[in-house]
């Protein structure tokens, strides 16, 4: 069942484009593995998916091209938003998809569904570069702090583990 606000949000939708087909309007928003994300429909024809990212996280600042990340079509969206996150995205848009104004044969035209699906993994993608920048500085504190000593002495305790 869908939620109350996702329901006005589609009446909205649906009032700005029969008032304005070509309106860019957002379709969904949602949090998922702790970033902002949203669904639009651009001008009528295609669907975007997006996160926003804040501010520290590795790839806040980085273009969407030196982002390591799988998501269809890949990233191609990435800018500072007025709040000051830094906003990834993709489009449904690229050779094989089906566009609303003109439908390919053959392609896939991308329900809402999906993209917010699509989205959702790109979220989680953006979580585990996080968390692996995050395991990264404090394997680095740890090695700082720990006298060189003890370090060889943990190293020979694992090789007569094995």
């Amino acid at each position: 069942m869908k939620s109350i606000s996702r329901r006005v949000r589609e009446i909205n939708n649906l009032v700005e484009t029969i008032i304005d087909p070509k309106a860019t309007v957002v379709e969904a928003k949602w949090l998922h593995s702790g970033f902002k994300c949203k669904v639009m429909l651009v001008r009528g024809s295609h669907r975007c998916g997006y996160v926003a990212l804040p501010n520290p996280h590795i790839a806040y600042g980085i273009s969407g091209e030196d982002i390591d990340v799988s998501v269809h079509g890949g990233l191609t969206y990435a800018e500072k938003g007025k709040d000051g996150d830094w906003r990834v995205g993709f489009d449904c848009a690229h050779a094989g998809d089906s566009t609303i104004e003109s439908p390919e044969v053959g392609g896939h035209s991308w329900t809402l569904d999906e993209v917010v699906e699509e989205t959702n993994k790109l979220a989680e993608q953006l979580a585990v570069l996080q968390e692996c920048q995050t395991l990264k500085y404090q394997v680095k504190e740890f090695l700082k702090k720990t006298p060189t000593e003890k370090l060889l002495g943990l190293k020979a305790q694992l090789e007569t583990k094995k």
